[in-house]
């Protein structure tokens, strides 16, 4: 009886030892991917987020990671604008990009929200998809926390 016991304590301590790695190595995972498999390779490439519209999102780069996307669903003939400003106590000096559903750039900013904040205005979208919104810092040279915000609109 002590013997069963014994046993069933070891495999219910490996049960939750095994438990408490995989829920470590999920919650510490750098990035999100998503895997595609081409023939006997598997190819793993980075989620890229949704941007909420009309919501001041918060982000952040750094020393290794210079910038982050963003993607949102526009429609031909849809205007988009967006924002990004430099969160307060950070170095960043914000830098936008705007790329199509063909990965092309559509709009770039640097200071046209009052230096050192980026602002891409009333850009008309000319094809239907997924658009990429790219927020980095200007010549990769500083980074930091910083606030994002997109609105679309007829």
């Amino acid at each position: 009886m002590k013997t069963q016991m014994r046993t069933r304590f070891a495999f219910g301590l490996m049960f939750m030892m095994m438990l408490a790695l995989a829920m470590g190595a999920l919650m510490h995972a750098a990035q999100p991917v998503a895997a595609q498999t081409t023939g006997r390779r598997a190819l793993v490439a980075p989620i890229i987020p949704e941007i909420e519209f009309d919501t001041w999102v918060y982000g952040t780069t750094t020393s290794t990671q210079r910038q982050n996307q963003y993607t949102f669903e526009g429609v031909a003939g849809q205007y988009v604008t967006i924002r990004m400003e430099q969160a307060r106590g950070s170095s960043i000096d914000p830098w936008l990009e705007l790329r199509d559903p063909g990965g092309r750039l559509v709009a770039y900013d640097d200071d046209s929200a009052g230096s050192p904040n980026s602002l891409i205005r009333n850009c008309r979208l000319q094809r239907s998809g997924t658009y990429t919104v790219v927020a980095g810092s200007y010549q990769d040279l500083s980074y930091g926390g910083y606030w994002i915000y997109v609105t679309i609109y007829r």
